[in-house]
């Protein structure tokens, strides 16, 4: 309040209301005396720009009177605050008492501010949960206020008031507070979950569990009665990663199994290849994901888990975002489907030479791998191998008194290296 002491004439008014708006002043009542300066339309102006209060008076105007007038609205209004505040708290901890759902704790905290409340999951805009049902409108209406909620599960509230007016801004920071408090206990039960599913995995994969005994922890979500092992290359830039992708509200109520393997995401889930694309989207550009066979009597987890590992490998190699394992790689049909197939191939052509190194301490296993890697060149494989070329002939020749087969045969050719390629698929040799 002035009564325009002080107060410049003419334009220079703007420059010196702009300094009261600095000092933190939140309106302004001007009740010039007979000497003041008259009101400048520059100063009018910059007070609509910035919807700044800029009040006129007579002279004549108590002061003092409109000071306690204006104080004891403040306090009014700083106690009706104080009160929606602790029926903010008060109804949030009723609801925890009873044991309500997220649901019904949004909707107790929305009837004790009396605002109508959704909350909004920040990488997808949907609505995860609304105070209302059938409330209308989206984030982005005019009408609608948002306010992001700390912490890891990157959402926001959106607060709409029965006015036009806005919601009070400390009463929806306080709700976005609890809010963010309500949610870190779920993502603590995230992460529980997830430690727990690895856990399982990493049992099913050293066949110390069955499968059936896991099936009620993983749920069932949807029509799909298959199981899949799914083994992922996360991408860059994606909206998770590796280690935060049980947050994404996507794939929470999904039923999946999760754990990292140098640096590679495995997840055994049911077979939904929508899901798996909507994931592997939320991972970043250039995310490719190898899917196994359905699971079965046969196909146990650690088999799907090697059919995972070569349909990623094709899918690096074609360029191709998903690939599944036995779909439009001819070169499967070459190879063992099943680890105990390429286990006995690898044993039937190698074993012995492999037998042999181990019990002399020898090298013929990696002479034979190089010689038929510089396409059965007697000099180029022999320089590899830093040896000399009738060294290479006698070690080849020992292969051949081992197997049978004669490594620069047609014949010994192509068993060992189908022996050798089934064994590195598979990830014995």
């Amino acid at each position: 309040m002035t009564t325009g002491a002080g107060m410049p004439s003419g334009a220079a008014q703007a420059n010196w209301l702009n300094r009261i708006i600095d000092a933190g002043v939140s309106g302004l009542i001007i009740a010039p005396h007979p000497g003041a300066p008259p009101v400048h339309e520059a100063m009018l102006q910059l007070a609509d720009e910035l919807q700044f209060p800029l009040l006129s008076a007579s002279f004549e105007l108590e002061f003092v009177s409109l000071a306690r007038i204006v104080i004891k609205n403040s306090l009014d209004l700083e106690h009706l605050r104080l009160e929606k505040a602790k029926r903010l708290f008060d109804a949030y901890g009723e609801a925890l008492a009873r044991g309500a759902d997220r649901i019904q704790r949004l909707e107790a905290v929305a009837r004790a501010l009396g605002w109508r409340m959704q909350l909004i999951d920040d990488v997808t805009g949907q609505v995860l949960v609304s105070s209302h049902q059938g409330m209308k409108g989206d984030a982005g209406d005019s009408d609608s206020s948002i306010i992001p909620v700390p912490g890891r599960m990157r959402t926001s509230l959106c607060l709409r008031t029965e006015s036009t007016s806005p919601p009070d801004a400390r009463l929806a920071h306080y709700a976005a507070g609890i809010t963010a408090l309500d949610l870190e206990q779920h993502a603590k039960s995230l992460d529980q979950r997830r430690t727990e599913g690895e856990q399982i995995l990493c049992s099913l994969l050293k066949g110390a569990v069955e499968l059936s005994a896991v099936t009620s922890f993983m749920g069932k979500l949807h029509d799909s009665k298959d199981l899949v092992f799914l083994r992922i290359c996360v991408g860059l830039g994606g909206e998770y990663d590796g280690d935060t992708i049980h947050f994404a509200s996507a794939i929470q109520n999904a039923g999946m199994l999760l754990a990292m393997d140098d640096e590679a995401l495995l997840i055994l889930m049911y077979n939904d290849i929508p899901r798996i694309s909507k994931l592997a989207g939320l991972l970043g550009q250039g995310t490719q994901v190898g899917i196994s066979l359905p699971l079965s009597g046969v196909n146990g987890v650690p088999e799907a888990r090697r059919q995972a590992m070569l349909s990623l490998r094709d899918a690096q190699d074609s360029g191709a975002e998903q690939c599944t394992y036995g779909e439009g790689n001819e070169a499967d049909d070459f190879f063992p489907r099943s680890v105990s197939g390429s286990r006995a191939l690898v044993e039937k052509f190698l074993g012995p030479i492999t037998a042999h190194d181990q019990a002399n301490n020898g090298d013929l296993y990696r002479s034979l791998e190089l010689f038929l890697g510089c396409d059965r060149s007697f000099l180029q494989a022999s320089k590899a191998l830093n040896i000399h070329r009738q060294t290479l002939v006698y070690r080849l020749n020992s292969i051949e008194k081992l197997t049978g087969l004669h490594p620069s045969s047609t014949e010994g050719t192509s068993k060992f290296w189908l022996a050798m390629q089934a064994g590195h698929r598979a990830g014995i040799l």
